[in-house]
């Protein structure tokens, strides 16, 4: 009995998965922040003539503050669908970074860093990426693969387990 419990038993998190949440609660953190911080200096902030503006620095703030905890919540309560969630929202942050430092920085010697930023950019999501293509993860997450189909139908790890 007790190895047949052993064979079921879901995997538990991963050290590279709880660092990855912690990633997306420090995320979080920092749009939370963006967002406190243009709605408290929103007077300064329009005093500098900064483009493109509070309202901007909110939204954006509000967006990734919100992303950032419905991810890490979601893959730390293991969410069938929150892989899709963290990848995706992840490739929606790199691009929205991107597009926002090409749209909206005007200083040049805030360009000499670019392939450190773009490296990291890199590094996060293949990050992201492996931790969530691990077989440890897709178990933990019930990926089609790994749990029982949809409409009834059963995996091939069920079937074997029943042998």
């Amino acid at each position: 009995m007790g190895e047949e419990l052993k064979k079921t038993r879901q995997p538990g998190r991963s050290f590279p998965l709880i660092v990855l949440v912690l990633s997306f609660l420090l995320f979080s953190l920092t749009g939370w922040s963006r967002l406190y911080l243009s709605i408290f200096d929103w007077q300064l902030l329009i005093s500098l003539g900064l483009f493109p503006g509070p309202l901007y620095l909110a939204i954006y703030g509000m967006i990734t503050g919100l992303f950032g905890a419905v991810a890490a919540v979601s893959l730390w309560l293991g969410q069938p669908w929150a892989p899709r969630i963290a990848w995706t929202g992840g490739l929606v942050a790199a691009a929205w970074y991107w597009f926002d430092r090409l749209l909206f920085t005007q200083s040049a010697s805030s360009w000499t860093n670019w392939p450190f930023s773009a490296g990291m950019t890199v590094a996060c999501l293949l990050f992201v990426f492996l931790v969530l293509a691990a077989q440890r993860q897709r178990i933990f997450f019930h990926s089609p693969q790994e749990k029982p189909g949809r409409m009834g139908e059963e995996s091939t790890v069920r079937h074997e387990q029943d042998k």
